[in-house]
């Protein structure tokens, strides 16, 4: 689902790239270049609408989503004390995201009613706002896909830090169901057990490893025989699962961001387009 959704929004962009050169062509040739103007303004800034819109469905699944592995990275910060507190950093991410695309979203709308109307005291309004939405939004996929990159090395350690002290003091403990919950729904969906290997759990204070080890579901009774439990760890199941999702986040960024690069030029040549018809026109 994720790198279909990746793939789609980097064609989109590059469709978008087209129409906006093509446009410019256009506007070059034309003895008047106001319609090319407006549809210039209206095919990119509804573009850039629907992107923040979709940035900010995102942000919306992300916040609401209930899987297994949101729950363990909410719960298992382990500070100097060995106290667990929660991890708010995902979440405050998850706000910027959802502000970031409504801001976006709002910016692109007005130039798409300026575009409409032929409103050229909106359009002038909208003009360096649309540019400085353009380049903040290439700054953050750059951003995040530089930084995706440099995370792929590192997600032995996150797994490691998270989920590992999650396996070790949170399950089954008081107060903590929705932990123990999420570990068990993690052993089932990777079809592991335990964090390095089934052995982990004797060195918990359970006498056994869980049900959730089973490779038969409904069973009461499979982990007390070893032929019937799941034999790996999700420790090497989850790095792979992280960095199988950070080649996407890092492959949509850098290359939605280098795209965005033509849009930000084309922008310019808008502006500066519309400046030579103010002059005319005055």
């Amino acid at each position: 689902m994720y790198s279909s959704w990746c793939w789609c929004c980097v064609v989109q962009q590059l469709m978008r790239v087209y129409v906006v050169f093509v446009s410019l062509v256009l506007l070059r040739v034309e003895a008047s270049g106001v319609f090319c103007l407006t549809l210039v303004l209206l095919r990119s800034a509804a573009d850039v609408c629907l992107c923040g819109m979709g940035v900010v469905a995102i942000g919306v699944l992300a916040y609401v989503d209930q899987s297994e592995i949101k729950v363990l990275l909410q719960h298992t910060d382990i500070d100097d004390d060995g106290v667990v507190n929660e991890v708010t950093q995902s979440e405050i991410a998850v706000y910027c995201i959802i502000a970031g695309g409504a801001l976006l979203s709002l910016i692109a709308l007005a130039g798409c009613m300026g575009a409409v109307a032929e409103n050229r005291s909106l359009l002038i309004f909208v003009r360096p706002y649309y540019f400085v939405a353009l380049l903040i939004t290439f700054l953050i996929e750059a951003a995040a896909g530089i930084l995706a990159f440099f995370f792929y090395d590192q997600a032995s350690t996150f797994v490691g830090k998270y989920v590992g002290s999650a396996v070790m003091n949170l399950y089954g403990k008081d107060g903590k169901e929705e932990v123990t919950k999420a570990i068990d729904q993690l052993q089932q969906n990777f079809g592991c057990c335990g964090f390095l290997s089934p052995s982990d759990w004797n060195n918990h204070t359970m006498s056994s490893q869980p049900l959730s080890c089973c490779k038969v579901q409904n069973s009461t009774t499979c982990n007390q025989r070893p032929s019937l439990l799941y034999t790996e760890g999700c420790f090497s199941k989850l790095v792979a699962w992280f960095q199988d999702k950070i080649i996407y986040v890092a492959a949509f960024g850098i290359g939605v961001g280098a795209v965005q690069i033509f849009g930000i030029a084309a922008a310019i040549c808008l502006c500066k387009a519309a400046d030579e018809e103010e002059e005319f026109y005055a």
